[in-house]
């Protein structure tokens, strides 16, 4: 799932990711989070959507990637013998304006974009979602014993407070309930002298919320104020102990071939699995098919993507394009939905978006010719499959390992002494 959250985009050449790996070789890790700023994101990928209606439309006839580009019986190519050495041809890129996109020429294409000063200059934004529905909101509207219009209506919290000089009004009243009105959040800003508050700053939103929830919200209150902070715990991180033993390294290597080393090593694992499970009657292939036992041919090398694209093969539209081919149409190129038939409902999500690009992206002078590059929505898809399916995975691995452990240990020992003669039993 790493590996697929870390894929380039549409304007990088190469993309290089962090990783965790065995000295012997046996097993990869991609150790990173891929994070965004939203507004640039939707940016980089509104101008590929323009930039690749307009290639599409210039370049008559669209010659598309071959599918399926794998071949079942030779293994993945070696990165350091054939893909190394190679240039990788131009990447998708809107020719922006020196002039009126100067601000943006240095970074609207780099990996991260603005990530630290994004991150130093918005942090005191509140989520509009949850404007006057946070404990700093009903913590105030307690302590001033105010009542939000829908809202909780709290008993005074200070009832003995100290007399100041100030005149009593119909805001600073210590026995009294105050309604606010719905231009006015909160009246903590005119009070002169104020008990136990906690400010929340305006926005345009007024919604005056949900006048059935009252005691509801009274209670969630009640429960936030009344509430413990937790304990501080250590959290675990498989990837942070992986790198303090001795086994483990990290270095930074390219896509395409932290790509090829986890299907050479997959490919090994389940193997493995299938002789440990001594199935000698089923062959495995390259392509992760399972066949009958047959005599191997020797074919054309395997390819994927992004290898043919790193081998000069492909450019970057015919990879988008094939990227975008590969995943609206999953199930008819792998056939999961045989292993696990709930994976139909994202098969199903993935043609219905690919009918919705379809439309918008073949209007006007495009036309309906192939070139449809545009996969960000089908990988968006393909990702939250693999977040909810993993830790499924996770728990029935090591049960179904597990139960037939057990059968092993509960199988009878057998007895070959007849009856009569007595020999020697040894147990290993």
């Amino acid at each position: 799932m790493k590996l697929l959250e870390n894929m380039a985009m549409p304007w990088e050449q190469v993309r290089e990711v962090p990783v965790i790996y065995h000295i012997t070789g046996a097993m990869t890790f991609v150790n990173e989070v891929p994070k965004v700023i939203p507004p640039v994101y939707h940016a980089q990928w509104a101008s590929m959507w323009l930039s690749m209606r307009r290639e599409k439309r210039d370049r008559r006839p669209f010659k598309g990637m071959r599918f399926t580009p794998f071949d079942d019986e030779e293994s993945p190519l070696d990165y350091g013998a054939n893909i190394l050495d190679t240039e990788p041809t131009e990447a998708i890129q809107t020719d922006l304006d020196e002039e009126e996109d100067a601000p943006d020429l240095d970074w609207f294409y780099d990996h991260k974009p603005l990530t630290k000063k994004y991150k130093a200059t918005n942090t005191d934004f509140i989520d509009n979602n949850f404007y006057l529905f946070e404990p700093k909101a009903f913590f105030t509207a307690k302590a001033m014993n105010m009542a939000i219009p829908g809202g909780a209506r709290f008993e005074p919290l200070h009832r003995d407070a100290e007399s100041y000089d100030d005149d009593w009004n119909e805001l600073n009243g210590i026995n009294k309930v105050t309604f606010v009105s719905r231009s006015v959040p909160f009246g903590d800003r005119y009070v002169v002298g104020t008990l136990s508050i906690q400010s929340s700053q305006w926005t345009n939103n007024q919604d005056s919320g949900c006048s059935t929830c009252q005691e509801l919200l009274k209670d969630y209150v009640l429960n936030e104020l009344h509430k413990r902070k937790p304990k501080p715990q250590s959290k675990k991180d498989l990837f942070r102990q992986l790198k303090n033993t001795k086994f483990f390294k990290t270095t930074r290597l390219h896509w395409a071939e932290v790509g090829l080393q986890f299907c050479r090593q997959g490919y090994n694992m389940l193997n493995l699995l299938i002789h440990g499970k001594n199935l000698n009657y089923l062959h495995l292939d390259c392509d992760m098919n399972l066949k009958p036992v047959k005599t191997l041919t020797t074919k054309e090398q395997k390819k994927n993507c992004h290898v043919q694209y790193r081998l000069r093969n492909v450019d970057a539209l015919q990879l988008a394009d094939g990227l975008q081919f590969t995943f609206a149409h999953v199930g008819q190129l792998t056939g999961m939905y045989q292993y696990k038939y709930k994976l139909m409902k994202q098969i199903r999500q993935c043609k219905d978006l690919k009918h919705v690009i379809y439309y918008c992206f073949n209007t006007g002078a495009v036309g309906k010719d192939p070139g449809v590059s545009f996969w960000a929505p089908g990988w968006r898809v393909r990702l939250f499959f693999m977040r909810g399916i993993i830790p499924r995975l996770e728990i029935y691995s090591p049960d179904s390992l597990k139960v037939k452990t057990v059968k092993e240990w509960r199988k009878p020992l057998q007895n070959n002494v007849l009856k009569g003669e007595h020999a020697p039993v040894f147990f290993c």
